[in-house]
């Protein structure tokens, strides 16, 4: 699986880009750091033209700082990443490769190499995660848009952009706008849609959330699938 700038990894980044990501959605709570959580979601992404949406199914857990494990699949195959307490671990099925990466200093905050944020967020409420993305730009906004209820929780609707930036005639404009479902009592997003990007739309709709749980014992160890090979030594 590629995991550079195709469309079929809905959104992921390339290995050289997730320390770039890793400081956006992060946190929990209004704390900075979540609790240990489960999550699973599935992202769609369709780009004009397409019949169906191309669907990625994404599994993510979170014991602490240091310690989670992420897993997207689709149908091109699987991605793992997995932090043991010392390293981090990533490795993709259509190669069978795997490969050992030492976490930057300070960072302990879980993350998804997805560029659509989903999950626990930063801030410590709706209007300071308001706040924080019309700091990001000149011409960025956003505004509450509405009550509703995912997963059997209140959650509040945020309407956002620009969500991405064009080039014309030597100029550069915001384009695209997008929406977030978000729990104001864990400050999780439980849904994030995004259109106008690339002529492509996406979303990741949170389909499982548990807080405060136990793991089963060698979730955060990574041990490598039978037959494949480490390309970072």
């Amino acid at each position: 699986m590629d995991l550079i700038q195709v469309r079929e990894t809905a959104f992921l980044l390339p290995f050289a880009t997730l320390l770039a990501v890793i400081p956006l959605g992060c946190g929990g709570g209004g704390e900075g750091i979540p609790g240990p959580f489960q999550l699973e979601a599935t992202a769609e992404v369709v780009r004009r033209g397409d019949d169906e949406p191309f669907v990625t199914r994404i599994s993510w857990w979170f014991e602490r700082p240091g310690r989670w494990r992420w897993e997207l699949s689709n149908d091109d195959g699987l991605i793992t990443g997995v932090s043991d307490g010392e390293y981090w671990w990533f490795y993709e099925s259509d190669d069978k490769t795997y490969r050992r990466e030492h976490p930057p200093e300070g960072v302990d905050q879980p993350f998804l190499p997805v560029s659509i944020q989903i999950g626990p967020l930063q801030e410590a409420s709706i209007d300071a995660y308001i706040d924080t993305h019309i700091a990001r730009a000149d011409d960025a906004w956003a505004r509450r848009a509405g009550e509703e209820r995912l997963l059997g929780r209140d959650v509040t609707v945020v309407e956002y952009g620009p969500t991405g930036r064009v080039t014309s005639n030597g100029s550069e404009r915001g384009t695209g706008e997008g929406r977030v479902w978000i729990d104001p009592k864990t400050m999780f997003i439980l849904r994030h849609e995004v259109n106008g990007v690339e002529e492509q739309a996406a979303t990741i709709t949170v389909t499982l959330l548990e807080l405060d749980i136990d793991f089963p014992a060698g979730l955060f160890e990574f041990e490598p699938p039978e037959g494949s090979r480490r390309v970072d030594e």
